[in-house]
């Protein structure tokens, strides 16, 4: 996640591995996201490529309900701040 000035921030990380988070560009708020689409694809690409121990750093972020004026679209269920 960055700041609106582009500095990156951090966030602990679980000791049962890693998560993947959609978070929020306004207010900062994290959803975490089912992302085994994410794990599958990097294991995949990592032995067509030949590569072993692979690891990866996905960031996703948008504007959620809350900051974004009229949407209608649904709040996400499991929140992290």
């Amino acid at each position: 996640m960055r700041e609106k000035s582009g500095e990156r921030l951090y966030r602990p990380r679980p000791d049962d591995g890693h998560r993947h988070c959609l978070v929020c560009r306004e207010c900062g708020l994290s959803a975490e996201v089912e992302a085994s689409a994410v794990e599958s694809w990097a294991a995949k690409l990592g032995e067509v490529m030949g590569f072993a121990e692979v690891e990866h750093t996905v960031e996703l972020t948008g504007v959620c309900n809350g900051c974004h004026p009229g949407r209608t679209a649904p709040a996400p269920t499991e929140q992290h701040t």
